[in-house]
């Protein structure tokens, strides 16, 4: 089964992966999925709130807030109320329905730079968030992880 907003999602992190600013931290916080009563009723006590976007990032203070749709998906209104709460306490928010959309934004919030370009291990075509292969780095730059490889974190990479 197909779905289109997961291959987004793995495309964007694949991107933040290899092409992300210095002084940039991303994470997913995952809501999705479905829970017994319990286990949603503890979580719920502990914090989780619905509606919280898929991509949160962190660049030198700044906080952005990602919300990833398949073409024609709409916001839930827990998720539109997120959004606008998180712009009030002063995040940039916005909504992407392609990775192309997703791209342009973070390279506007300066979160990715421009001059790398993924490419993917069987063909010489950019990526497009189609593909299930490893991106590989055609041009200088580090990813985060060999970044944090050069400052000496052994972390899970």
């Amino acid at each position: 089964m197909k779905r289109p907003e997961q291959e987004i999602h793995k495309a964007v992190v694949a991107h933040l992966n290899a092409r992300s600013e210095p002084r940039v931290f991303f994470w997913h916080t995952p809501n999705e999925g479905k829970r017994g009563w319990v286990n949603a009723a503890a979580l719920k006590a502990m914090g989780m709130t619905a509606g919280v976007p898929d991509l949160l990032i962190l660049k030198a203070g700044q906080l952005h807030a990602l919300e990833l749709k398949a073409p024609g998906g709409r916001l839930t209104p827990s998720q539109r109320l997120i959004l606008e709460r998180m712009e009030s306490c002063g995040a940039q928010t916005a909504v992407a329905h392609s990775i192309d959309e997703a791209l342009v934004t973070l390279e506007f919030w300066g979160i990715l730079k421009r001059s790398v370009q993924l490419r993917s291990a069987s063909s010489e075509t950019p990526l497009q968030g189609q593909s299930n292969e490893r991106p590989q780095r055609t041009t200088e730059g580090a990813g985060r992880a060999d970044r944090e490889r050069q400052r000496g974190y052994q972390g899970p990479y």
